[in-house]
């Protein structure tokens, strides 16, 4: 399979595995930025329902490969913007998955609306040493702006990404109907 054109990193393989470890068999998952599809190859193999989106066409046109390859079934798989593809999944989702570390912040309202009450983001993002979980300020005011709900379940640093800046991870809990 080519990746030319589109981004895989081996790195994240202990973090993949520690949301896969959250996620039961029959559970919805929606991976807002699946790329070739590391998170959602992995959790539908593992039993889960996967939505897995992306907006490169060449990172989906590998996962469709992936999938096909690994004889994958339960899992759709959608080429676009997660802003508009996300709200056909309102108060649907487990586990969303928002593995876009430069970005994903602009997406959190689409994110949470795809959440069912109770269902967990995994959210990521970069950020620096001496504030490294800026971000919740972020998810507490898109959680406002809906009326909604967050509570932190986990943070952690995933890995260091350059001199006093890492790629972190907040996992949050949804609650409330949006």
């Amino acid at each position: 399979m080519d990746l030319e054109g589109a981004y895989f990193t081996e790195r994240l393989g202990t973090e993949r595995l520690r949301v896969a470890r959250q996620v039961q068999p029959g559970d919805y998952v929606l991976d807002m930025f699946a790329g070739v599809g590391p998170f959602a190859l992995l959790l539908a193999k593992r039993g889960a329902r996967v939505v897995a989106m992306d907006k490169n066409p060449i990172a989906v046109k590998c996962l469709r490969e992936n999938a096909l390859l690994n004889r994958i079934q339960n899992i759709e798989i959608l080429e676009g913007d997660a802003a508009e593809l996300a709200p056909r999944y309102a108060d649907q989702a487990d586990h969303v998955i928002m593995n876009l570390p430069h970005s994903a912040s602009s997406f959190l309202v689409p994110a949470m609306r795809a959440a069912k009450s109770g269902g967990v983001v995994h959210y990521y993002c970069i950020a620096p040493e001496d504030d490294l979980y800026r971000d919740e300020a972020l998810i507490r005011k898109a959680a406002d702006s809906l009326g909604a709900e967050t509570e932190v379940l986990h943070r952690g640093i995933v890995r260091s990404y350059a001199p006093r800046r890492h790629n972190v991870v907040i996992d949050f809990q949804v609650r409330g109907q949006i």
